[in-house]
This record gives C-alpha cells, structure tokens and sequence, in this order.
C-alpha cells in the first residue's frame, strides 16, 4: 500500500493567518456593530412614545412627527406655561417637550411638520407672534384653530443655543 500525503488546504500559512484576522475583525465589527444598535432602538421607541403622547394630549386627528424629544419634568411645565403672561389661564392640557442634539437643528422643520399634520387634521395656523429675548433665545408662539369645530391648539417655542423646549396646549 502507497501512502499519499493528504493535503486539505493549498494554501500557505501566510494566506491563512490573514484570513483568521479578516474574520476576527469581521467578529468585531459586527459585535460592534450589534451593541451600537441598542441605543438607537431604545431612542426610537422612546420618541414613539413621545409622539403618541403629544398626539394624545392635543387632538387623536393630528399626527405628529417623530423626533429627538424628551418629556421634561412636570414642575418646568408650569414655569413655561408662567412665559405665556395672561394667557395662561386660557389654554389647559399644557406639556412640555425637549429637544437636543441634532433636534434642536432640526427644530423648524419639527414644527413645519407640525404646521403640515395639523392642516391634515383640520387645524390651520391662526397666529403667530415671535420675540428675540434676552440671553439671545427666541421665543414663538403659534396658534392653530379648526374651523370645522372651532378649536384650538397652541405651540410655544422656546429656542436655546443648545437646547428647544415645546410647549403644548389647547385652548379652553
């Protein structure tokens, strides 16, 4: 009997070493690649649940979009609500929303959005009035009405250099 050596791999051990590091770094990226996803599952099931309680609050009708929003505490509520003066008193319902980040870039287009879902539910913009304060913050105050059942929504802007806070109402 003849015995042939038995060869299974034609490569050289150079060639093998290199595939092994090409598939540990594949390991890595993908494993990296997995934990960095977690957190953006958690943001986007959070900002779901920002939306739908921002939509809950005002009108079931109105869609609202989606962003980087944070509920903030419930006692800064008032003190926002304190920046409306004598208006105050006419709104109810009122919740306060935090955007940071890349959000607060994106805040005009957040409340263009806004303005859009609102005109699909009904409500048109109504006023606006907005006023340069110190500490260069700006604040807004729009407010939309349907005429179909006469009712109205109120948001009140306030632009920080890093952060926007939106505060949310309807009328009484």
């Amino acid at each position: 009997m003849i015995r042939m050596p038995c060869v299974l791999f034609s490569q050289t051990t150079s060639q093998s070493s290199s595939r092994l590091r090409a598939m540990k770094s594949l390991r890595i990226f993908l494993a990296l690649l997995t934990l960095s996803s977690l957190p953006a599952l958690a943001q986007t099931a959070a900002e779901l649940l920002t939306v739908v309680s921002i939509s809950g609050t005002l009108d079931s009708s109105v869609r609202l979009p989606s962003g980087s929003f944070q509920v903030v505490n419930p006692s800064l509520t008032d003190q926002f609500a304190n920046l409306l003066g004598a208006d105050k008193p006419k709104y109810e319902g009122y919740t306060l929303y935090l955007a940071t980040g890349l959000a607060t870039k994106l805040a005009d287009a957040y409340v263009a959005n806004l303005a859009n879902n609102f005109a699909v539910a009904g409500y048109f913009e109504n006023s606006r009035v907005a006023v340069a304060a110190p500490a260069g913050e700006t604040r807004t105050r729009i407010e939309y009405q349907n005429p179909d059942n006469n009712k109205f929504l109120m948001v009140f802007m306030l632009r920080q250099a890093d952060k926007v806070y939106f505060l949310v109402a309807k009328k009484k």
